[in-house]
């Protein structure tokens, strides 16, 4: 048997995926076939088989294959493979990993079967590799992870992730079970979350521990975050709220994973918003727990500034949005707002969760709750004759529109008809004031539109819907911090402009 040799030329070998086997990226069966592009020589001995040169050829993949191959564990091997691969066919090893564009690959394999040593390296350029019910993956990736023995080691490996750069370096140990020594570097990554809010920032961050238990650690710095012209702080605060639905599956990659990212805001921190003006934010926050069932932990204050809130625009005398439940994402606010109406000041302090918020109002002169409410959340002038009760109409009427008022905050996110009609309009805000005058106490009604032109330029339309005659057009032009043009057509056609000056002690 020493002496036994034997040739064998295969005049066709190929490989297919597994019958009925589903893949992602639009990839079909047939474009995972690999099959040799002329016969494959193999010399066998008693103790060894060895390849010639085997060229294995598939959809923009060219390989080949040459060396010895011992039959027992304890022989010597002694292997080659070189080529260029399309990376659609790893998805035949693992389903889960997604991926296309090209990559090469230079690889020995030497000594025993049962511990070989494999030295080569594996280049991308512009790849895109994405995991499955991962929502971001990494795009245009460039760069070689070395392989010695059991380990991979990243050289230098860059891409672009949601609109940024990051690069990677560590290793990874190869085993029965997977050892991480990871680190990722990004900047001006931009996520889109909640809905209406876009986030920038850099991160440094570091995955270490193994495939069933890992920690990913490190800080994320907020350098900007921009909300749609079409969102309504109420609202926003109302999703906030909402529990994170869980994943039906859990994912095997990240259920072992826990968080341990701090998230801070640059100095030079920006918050962009037709909502807000001149707003200055901090945030300190901790995320813990895991990817599918994370946690915040810590506090955003708001310094200064003014903020839009269903509406209307208050100043923010102090904010704070708090996260102390340390197993879900709960916020809980604290937020003392004042604003002008009709010549009246107005205080409005609000605390708690968006399901429990408790809210007080004051102003300046006095008037009733209903009175602000009014005054809020339609511009009914508390003056006028109109923001009387009507006859027929007790203190009970008057109590339900305060609870109603009261929960003005909490329930925003409910009003579907609103939303309708600021879509239908074009408006950033509609306001519809329904009230009895005169002495037969004929209803009325009041249309008004807000629409927010620009950061500083505000167009407001007032219509009378039974009497159109009676329309009032205002422009507010807001020069700097301190001073505002406002333009006025009243309901008389009169027209003018006043200058105002604000100033806060």
């Amino acid at each position: 048997m020493q002496a036994f040799r034997a040739t064998a030329t295969l005049s066709a070998l190929q490989l297919n995926p597994r019958p009925g086997q589903t893949f992602g990226l639009n990839v079909q069966p047939q474009d995972l076939i690999i099959k040799n592009s002329k016969p494959v020589v193999v010399d066998f001995t008693a103790n060894a088989a060895t390849i010639r040169a085997a060229e294995l050829t598939g959809r923009d993949t060219t390989m080949t294959v040459a060396g010895d191959v011992p039959f027992e564990e304890t022989g010597q091997a002694r292997l080659t493979v070189r080529g260029n691969i399309n990376l659609i066919i790893l998805q035949l090893l693992n389903a889960d990993l997604q991926a296309r564009g090209n990559a090469s690959m230079e690889a020995t394999i030497r000594g025993s079967l049962r511990n070989p040593d494999v030295q080569g390296r594996l280049s991308f350029n512009g790849a895109s590799l994405y995991l499955k019910d991962v929502p971001n993956g990494l795009d245009n990736t460039s760069g070689s992870i070395l392989f010695s023995r059991n380990r991979a080691t990243i050289e230098r490996l860059t891409a672009e992730i949601s609109g940024g750069r990051v690069g990677f370096s560590g290793f990874l140990e190869l085993g029965t079970t997977l050892v991480y020594r990871l680190q990722a570097e990004a900047a001006q990554i931009r996520v889109r979350y909640p809905q209406d809010v876009s986030s920038t920032f850099n991160a440094n961050l570091a995955l270490n521990g193994t495939s069933s238990a890992s920690t990913l650690s490190g800080a994320v710095t907020l350098n900007r975050a921009t909300i749609s012209p079409r969102a309504d702080l109420g609202q926003l605060l109302a999703q906030a709220s909402q529990p994170a639905l869980a994943a039906s599956t859990e994912n095997e990659y990240l259920g072992s994973v826990q968080l341990d990212v701090r998230i801070l805001s640059n100095p030079n921190f920006r918050l962009d918003s037709p909502l807000t003006t001149d707003v200055e934010v901090d945030v300190d926050l901790r995320l813990r727990g895991s990817p599918q069932r994370p946690a915040l932990l810590g506090t955003v204050t708001v310094n200064r500034g003014q903020m839009q809130v269903f509406g209307t625009r208050y100043t923010v005398d102090r904010g704070e949005v708090r996260f102390l439940n340390p197993v879900r994402i709960e916020p809980s606010f604290a937020f003392d707002l004042t604003t002008r109406a009709r010549g009246v000041t107005v205080n409005v302090s609000f605390s708690g969760t968006v399901q429990k918020l408790s809210v007080n109002y004051s102003s300046d002169p006095p008037l009733q709750s209903s009175e602000i409410i009014a005054l809020l959340a339609v511009g009914r002038d508390p003056t006028s004759a109109a923001n009387q009760l009507a006859p027929g109409m007790g203190t009970t009427g008057a109590s339900s529109f305060v609870e109603t008022g009261g929960g003005l905050l909490g329930e925003a996110v409910s009003q579907q008809v609103s939303n309708r009609l600021q879509r239908f309009f074009g408006a950033t805000h509609v306001k519809i004031d329904p009230t009895l005058t005169g002495v037969d106490n004929l209803p009325q009604a009041r249309l008004t539109f807000e629409q927010q032109v620009s950061k500083d330029i505000t167009l407001t339309y007032i219509t009378n819907v039974n009497r159109t005659t009676e329309q009032v057009v205002r422009i507010q032009w807001d020069l700097s911090r301190e001073w505002s043009a406002i333009a006025v057509r009243d309901q008389n056609g009169l027209f003018g402009v006043d200058f105002q000056f604000r100033k806060r002690f």
